[in-house]
């Protein structure tokens, strides 16, 4: 059975938390600004530009299957990559997602 361990939408820099409460996240150098609206993930009206900042939180459900997870993320690129720029990783789960130069010379390649 696939249980859903975080889900936030960025809707408020001061509060990023699971619908139900749990996870509550700490948001650092995000600003808020208008979302994509609909997309094939849903309605989401408002979204955090990153620049420098960062999202943190701290996953400590023992549940997790670690052999078998899925990471969705909707992201935005708006310029050339020209360095290693962290999506979403974890140290409790086996797993990275990143931007980084593409060597061939587009605009970026994702990891």
């Amino acid at each position: 059975m696939a249980t859903t361990i975080i889900d936030y939408s960025f809707n408020d820099v001061t509060n990023v938390t699971n619908p139900n409460g749990s996870y509550k996240a700490a948001v650092k150098g995000c600003t808020k600004v208008t979302g994509p609206g609909m997309t094939p993930m849903g309605q989401y009206p408002n979204a955090f530009r990153f620049s420098n900042g960062a999202v943190y939180c701290n996953v400590t459900d023992p549940n997790i299957n670690y052999s078998k997870f899925t990471i969705k993320l909707m992201i935005k690129v708006n310029s050339k990559v020209n360095s290693r720029q962290n999506l979403a990783e974890s140290t409790h789960l086996p797993f990275s997602v990143f931007l980084d130069k593409d060597p061939e010379g587009g605009d970026f390649i994702v990891q």
